[in-house]
């Protein structure tokens, strides 16, 4: 696990991540290690964990940035086809990656920025009219990007 700096979003995705793990008992998580969210650092956490932990078959990265230098890491490890990477985002840089021939990157689960700030000017209008949200959570609904659906995700 490709982890981040410790900001609420971060460590939702990492929740949710070790708890879809907990249905697949197989699957162990042998390296936890937090980047700065970014490329460069994911990169080189992933270089770290690889040379510990060669046998690797699977890195989530927390968001595509970081998953990206997981994929970097990857191929320069000579590792394609035998680790795959998955991230959280949907950015154009992760769709770009996944129409990529031959990337390990395999999958990213979508943000959709345009509707959180519509749900945000809502949600603010509504208090100014003295009218707060139930809930302190509103979940918008993601889905997942992979290499069979990538055509057909229209992206940010």
């Amino acid at each position: 696990m490709v982890d981040g700096t410790p900001i609420q979003t971060i460590r939702d995705r990492i929740t949710g991540c070790k708890k879809a793990m907990k249905r697949y008992p197989g699957i162990k998580v042998v390296g936890h290690q937090s980047s700065k969210n970014d490329r460069a650092s994911g990169l080189a956490v992933t270089t770290d964990m690889l040379t510990a932990t060669p046998n690797v078959q699977g890195i989530f990265g927390m968001n595509d940035p970081s998953a990206l230098g997981a994929v970097l890491a990857v191929t320069q490890a000579h590792k394609t086809g035998r680790v795959k990477v998955t991230g959280v985002d949907g950015s154009p840089e992760g769709v770009a990656e996944l129409k990529r021939a031959r990337s390990p990157y395999i999958g990213t689960a979508t943000q959709n920025p345009a509707e959180m700030v519509r749900r945000a000017v809502q949600v603010a209008q509504d208090i100014i009219r003295d009218k707060p949200p139930k809930e302190t959570t509103i979940l918008i609904p993601s889905e997942l990007v992979t290499r069979d659906n990538v055509a057909h995700y229209k992206g940010w």
